[in-house]
């Protein structure tokens, strides 16, 4: 099947995914764009490795519950409240929201549609890293939490394969596991032992910092353990192993506030 017939098909089985999927009927049904559909876009952070020769494509689904299907098991208050998918770049923009919906709609009403998809676009991606003599790599929970890394990056072993995740399981799984697969667990205010235990295992750990973008503290540490900018690009596998990836506050100021109570927004040592 081509990916004009795949889409056609989407579209004319778009009601029936969309009572399936457990999302917004209403939202969701508008939600599907006209022509061939992809689900692999990208970002300002993402494009940023193009400086070291990764051409990446990156999944983004409506985070949270905010599509009515929770793609994010883990999340807490205080990250929902600051989390990329609702404020960072384009992400409040209507067209992305619709974007992020359909995407999830597809992803559990119809996920051997969905899966097909993703191996449209991967396939896309490496066809032009290799022309251009980069290194493919792929990001499937841009603003999820799903692990679907786990079921293609055995079938595509020259892609590296990564996503940020708060589950402490997924993350000790994927530490080692394959050389194209890694995971950096996510702090959340709420697993600082699960996040120490897994730096000491050698995995990296996330973490929300409370400085803007650009001031990067360099030379901290956060429970003694090093910092890595985690702003400067988005491919978490080059970052060494056992770091604190640092991530600058992106949410808005009226959320800060409560971010800090909360016990998820850090300072570094």
């Amino acid at each position: 099947m081509t990916r004009a017939a795949l889409s056609r098909k989407i579209r004319a089985e778009w009601p029936t995914i969309v009572a399936e999927s457990g999302c917004d009927t209403m939202r969701a049904l508008l939600a599907l764009p006209s022509g061939p559909l992809k689900v692999l876009g990208s970002s300002q952070k993402t494009e940023a490795g193009t400086a070291r020769k990764i051409l990446t494509g990156v999944v983004y689904m409506a985070p949270a519950d905010g599509s009515g299907r929770n793609v994010c098991a883990n999340s807490t208050t205080a990250c929902r409240a600051g989390c990329l998918g609702d404020h960072s770049g384009k992400m409040p923009m209507p067209s992305v929201k619709a974007s992020m919906l359909w995407k999830t709609a597809l992803r559990f009403g119809a996920p051997e549609l969905y899966f097909a998809l993703v191996r449209f676009d991967i396939d896309t991606l490496i066809a032009k890293a290799a022309r251009e003599g980069y290194q493919a790599a792929v990001r499937l929970d841009g603003t999820s939490d799903l692990g679907d890394s786990e079921r293609f990056a055995p079938e595509y072993p020259d892609v590296k394969f990564y996503e940020y995740t708060k589950s402490p399981a997924r993350a000790a799984r994927w530490v080692g596991r394959l050389r194209n697969l890694s995971a950096t667990l996510s702090y959340s205010g709420e697993n600082l032992i699960e996040c120490l235990t897994h730096l000491q295992n050698g995995g990296n750990v996330a973490v929300p910092f409370d400085y803007r973008k650009g001031n990067y503290p360099e030379g901290a540490t956060w429970n003694g353990y090093p910092l890595t900018n985690g702003d400067a690009h988005d491919a978490r596998f080059l970052d060494p192993p056992g770091h604190v990836v640092a991530l600058s506050w992106k949410g808005p100021n009226r959320t800060r506030d409560a971010a800090r109570a909360d016990g998820w927004l850090q300072q570094a040592e």
